[in-house]
């Protein structure tokens, strides 16, 4: 291809990506899919503002985005810089959409507890404490699994209200990519019980875990006797839980 084409070509995607990142949002949220809901939906793809975005039954409220670092754009990449006040999740984080991909950058967030309740709905497990925050370098997904992964998940005040009453202490994930998928590692430093192990989530959106519980120094009479309840325990009264399945909403990337 000879110089000329070739800058013309590169010329015409470039001018091709802005134009297509300068479309008013309003115009934009036609192309989401079915499944997403947004209300209140003002300024450009470039640099916008939503009211309410809502998904699978988790809302967000006062979403603002800025398109960061726009040279990725001939890459296909669209690099957003995302504010959401409140809702399910708050806070601040870099989202990039391609083809092939959903990534979080740069995340600061706090989510909030319902979200977990709701995936221990069958447990009919309440809980208590603080939003779990969410400070990662990376998170990325993918329609047939997770990619890599870079980033630490904590619960400060974490507590279980019932069907047990049960204060955590800080519960801690510290999360990587490995073995095709992303690996948590769980630990806590709660005097009344202690928490321990690993989560992975891989391929196809499978995950598996194995939690430790163990009385800690300052348990009570109720919770060594709980745990047994629980599975059996080792010589140190050590409690190991299994489980595994797959999550029910994958990621549309």
């Amino acid at each position: 291809m000879k110089p000329g084409l070739r800058y013309a070509l590169l010329g015409l995607a470039a001018y091709l990506v802005f134009l297509i990142a300068l479309m008013p949002a309003h115009w934009a949220v036609r192309f989401l899919p079915r499944e997403v809901e947004t209300a209140g939906v003002s300024g450009s793809v470039w640099h916008g503002h939503a009211a309410r975005i809502r998904y699978a039954g988790y809302r967000l409220d006062d979403v603002d985005w800025r398109v960061r670092a726009p040279y990725r754009l001939l890459w296909a990449q669209l690099p957003l810089r995302l504010r959401i006040e409140k809702g399910s999740v708050s806070g601040f984080t870099s989202l990039v959409l391609s083809p092939r991909s959903l990534t979080l950058e740069d995340s600061d967030l706090n989510i909030n507890l319902e979200v977990f309740e709701r995936a221990l709905r069958r447990f009919r497990v309440h809980l208590g404490g603080m939003p779990v925050h969410l400070a990662a370098e990376t998170l990325e997904l993918h329609r047939a699994g997770p990619g890599a992964a870079r980033g630490t998940m904590r619960w400060d005040q974490a507590a279980v209200r019932s069907p047990v009453a049960l204060s955590l202490g800080t519960l801690n994930l510290d999360l990587s990519d490995a073995e095709g998928g992303w690996v948590g590692a769980l630990s806590n430093d709660s005097q009344e019980i202690r928490i321990g192990g690993r989560i992975r989530v891989g391929e196809g959106w499978a995950w598996s875990s194995e939690i430790r519980l163990a009385p800690g120094p300052r348990a009570d009479e109720r919770l060594r006797q709980a745990l047994p309840l629980l599975g059996q325990p080792d010589r140190s009264g050590t409690v190991v839980l299994k489980a595994s399945g797959r999550l029910a909403s994958t990621p549309q990337g």
